[in-house]
């Protein structure tokens, strides 16, 4: 019964957004998407949310899919699996603009091994920086380590 009723509100909102995505006034796709881990949990998620503007100029975004991650975070299992992502939503390599990523290597990777256009996150990039800053500081460092 839950699976019925899960596959009612599915299907609708895939088959919208299929049509949406497809339209010819969108001639083409952006990206974001992340591979999240929890210290509290052995889970990985990656992340698939697609953005465009629209043919009245106006940010249309959607999450199309979170997927649970369980293999190694290899550049050639990321490939896969966002190829795999890709087909499901059934878009076509031409409508991809660009996908911006973390910094990770193994993900930058990825993208290039499936020929896709990527850019590194400048958020995550930032964080990065400010993070190494702040952490390099001996007097931030007994600080966190007192607690």
């Amino acid at each position: 019964m839950l699976e019925t009723a899960l596959l009612e509100l599915y299907n609708p909102v895939f088959n919208r957004i299929q049509t949406l995505t497809e339209s010819d006034p969108v001639p083409a796709l952006s990206f974001t998407n992340d591979i999240c881990c929890s210290g509290v949990s052995i889970m990985s998620i990656l992340s698939l949310i697609a953005q465009w503007i629209d043919y009245d100029y106006n940010l249309q975004k959607v999450g199309l899919q979170a997927h649970e991650f369980s293999s190694s975070h290899t550049a050639e299992a990321i490939s896969t699996a966002l190829d795999k992502m890709f087909e499901t939503w059934k878009i076509r390599p031409t409508k991809i603009h660009v996908i911006v990523r973390d910094n990770g290597k193994n993900i930058a990777k990825a993208m290039l091994d499936s020929s896709l256009s990527s850019l590194p996150c400048v958020a995550h990039t930032l964080l990065l920086v400010v993070n190494e800053g702040v952490l390099s500081q001996r007097s931030v460092s007994d600080i966190l380590a007192i607690g």
